[in-house]
C-alpha cells in the first residue's frame, strides 16, 4: 500500500508513504518518509499539526482489528497510537473539516483527533472557580460556589471525577487516553486533548459532537455537573444530584441513629454470659474478630462433622493450640467441644454452617452464628429441618426484633430481650461481653461454655477450600 491514497481506511489496511484524504480533498493525512504523520490543509497550503517522525526509517500507520490506530517506524517500533482498544472501529477517514475519526459500522464517531494542535491547547487557559468555560482547559478541580463539590479530571487515568466533601466519590466518566486534559475548545467542543468524543462517552448516547456546543461546564451547588448551552439550556446533567440527595438522606439518618444510641444506657459489665471462653477460642488483636459458632443438640461431635459433610480421613484429636498453631493458606480448621448435651462446632477461618442449618438440625435443633471478614453477622435456629428464625446481617439483629425469614419470626425475641438488644448502646466490647449473636445462640441452647470446655484433645479438621 505504499505512495497509495485512501478515502477510508479500514481494519488491518496501512499506509505506508501513503495518503488518507477526506471526500471533499480539502485535507489529507500524509505518512512521509521521515516516519511521521502530517495532517495537510490542500486549501491553505499548511500542515495543521504533525506526530512522530525522524527515526527509524518510515514504517508505516495501521487501523488494527483491536480498533485503534498505530504508527510505527521501519523497525516496528511504536511512535503513536489512538486511544484504547475499540472493536466497534469499522474505519478512520478524514472528516470534510479536517479531523482525523475512527468510526463504527453505523459512522458514529468512536474517537478524533480534530484541527488542533498541540500549541493551540497550550494556549488554552487554566479553568476557575465553579465551571469551564470556552477557551480553557481544567488543569484543576472546579469548585461548586457551596465549596461542597469538586470536578477533577485525573489525566493519568483519563478519568473526570466529581467528589463531594473531598472525600466521597460521586460520579465519573472516562474519556480520551491518559495525559491529556479536558478542554472547551473556543467551538463550543468538549474535548480531551483533541478527541471530541467526550460528550458521547459521558452520556453514552451516538452525538454528533459538533452538532452540541456548549457555553460552560458548571458544578452546581446541588452536586449535578452540566454542561450548559448558549441560551442557558442543559445539554447535559450528570445526575449526581439525585445521588448527593441520597446521601445526604442517609447522613441524617445515620446522625439521628448515633444520637439515638448515645442517648441508650451501656450494658453494665457482668450482665451477661462470660466472654472468656471465647476470647480463648479467637485470640485475635483484632476487637471485632470473624467467628463462626454452630450448637447442635443431642448427637456426638463426630456425627456434627459428618453432618457438615466433613470426611473422615480429615479429622483428628487436637487441641486448640495446635489448631491454632497450623497454617491457614486456603485450608478450613474446625474445633469441636461438648457443652451438656451439646456440641459446639467451631470454625476458625470461615462461615461454617449456615448454609447446612436445615440438615444439621434433623431429628434435633442447631444454631448457628457468625460474623465474616466483612463484618456481615449470622444468627439462625433450626428445629427438626424446620427453620425457626434466620437474620442475614439485617437491622432487625442489632435491634432484638423478629427476623426476616422463617417459621417463628419471634421465636429468639425473648433471648434478645434478656441481653438488651436495642436497649443498650452498642459499644462493640466484644472483651466484656459476647457478641450478641454469640450470646442469643447460648441461651437459646441454655449452655454456659467455659475455657475448661475447649482444654485438651477434641475431634478437629483441617480441610481444604
Amino acid at each position: 500500500m505504499d505512495d497509495e491514497e485512501f478515502t477510508v481506511l479500514r481494519p488491518g489496511q496501512f499506509l505506508s508513504l501513503g495518503t488518507l484524504v477526506s471526500a471533499n480533498e480539502a485535507f489529507a493525512l500524509e505518512h512521509r518518509h521521515t516516519g511521521g504523520l502530517v495532517l495537510r490543509d490542500r486549501t491553505r497550503a499548511e500542515n495543521v499539526w504533525t506526530i512522530g517522525g525522524g527515526v527509524g526509517g518510515p514504517g508505516r500507520l495501521e487501523l488494527t482489528p483491536e480498533g485503534y490506530l498505530w504508527l510505527v517506524d521501519g523497525n516496528g517500533r511504536p511512535l503513536w497510537r489512538s486511544g484504547d482498544v475499540d472493536r466497534r472501529v469499522d474505519a478512520a477517514v478524514v472528516t470534510n473539516d479536517g479531523r482525523l475519526v475512527l468510526t463504527d459500522p453505523d459512522g458514529f464517531q468512536r474517537w478524533s483527533r480534530d484541527l488542533l494542535s498541540d500549541a493551540a491547547l497550550a494556549d488554552f487557559l487554566p479553568a476557575s472557580g465553579d465551571r469551564l468555560t470556552r477557551g480553557q482547559r481544567l488543569t484543576k478541580p472546579l469548585v461548586s460556589p457551596n465549596g461542597r463539590y469538586e470536578l477533577a479530571h485525573r489525566t493519568t487515568e483519563a478519568e473526570t471525577v466529581l467528589f463531594r466533601d473531598q472525600t466521597a466519590q460521586l460520579w465519573s466518566r472516562k474519556a480520551g487516553v491518559p495525559g491529556e486534559e479536558l478542554a472547551l475548545g473556543h467551538d463550543g467542543i468538549l474535548r480531551t486533548g483533541a478527541d471530541s468524543t467526550v460528550l458521547s462517552k459521558w452520556t453514552g448516547l451516538r452525538l454528533d459532537p459538533m452538532a452540541h456546543t456548549v457555553s460552560a461546564l458548571v458544578v452546581d451547588d446541588d452536586g449535578d455537573v452540566v454542561l450548559m448551552a448558549e441560551d442557558g439550556s442543559a445539554v447535559y446533567r450528570s445526575g449526581s444530584a439525585a445521588e448527593a440527595a441520597r446521601l445526604d438522606k442517609l447522613q441524617r439518618e445515620w446522625t439521628l441513629r448515633e444520637r439515638a444510641d448515645l442517648a441508650k444506657p451501656v450494658r453494665p459489665h457482668g450482665s451477661g454470659l462470660p466472654a472468656d471462653w471465647f476470647n480463648l477460642v479467637y485470640a485475635d488483636d483484632e476487637d471485632s474478630p470473624p467467628y463462626s459458632i454452630t450448637l447442635v443438640r443431642g448427637i456426638s461431635a463426630g456425627e456434627a462433622l459428618s453432618r457438615l459433610e466433613v470426611e473422615d480421613d480429615r479429622v483428628a484429636p487436637m487441641t486448640l493450640r495446635e489448631l491454632g498453631d497450623t497454617s491457614t493458606g486456603e485450608q478450613q480448621r474446625i474445633f469441636t467441644a461438648q457443652i451438656d448435651d451439646w456440641v459446639m462446632v467451631v470454625g476458625l477461618d470461615a462461615m461454617v454452617g449456615a448454609d447446612q442449618l436445615v440438615p444439621m438440625s434433623r431429628g434435633t435443633q442447631a444454631v448457628v452464628c457468625g460474623r465474616d471478614h466483612d463484618g456481615e453477622s449470622y444468627l439462625g435456629w433450626a428445629v427438626d429441618g424446620i427453620p425457626s428464625a434466620i437474620y442475614w446481617d439485617d437491622e432487625a439483629l442489632e435491634r432484638g426484633e423478629p427476623a426476616a425469614e422463617g417459621e417463628q419470626p419471634d421465636a429468639v425475641v425473648p433471648f434478645m430481650r434478656t441481653i438488651g438488644l436495642g436497649r443498650y448502646r452498642d459499644t462493640d466490647d466484644d472483651r466484656h461481653f459476647l457478641p450478641p449473636p454469640v450470646e442469643v445462640a447460648c441461651l437459646i441452647a441454655g449452655v454456659r461454655p467455659r475455657p475448661q470446655h475447649f482444654a485438651g484433645k477434641h475431634l478437629s479438621s483441617i480441610s481444604s477450600w
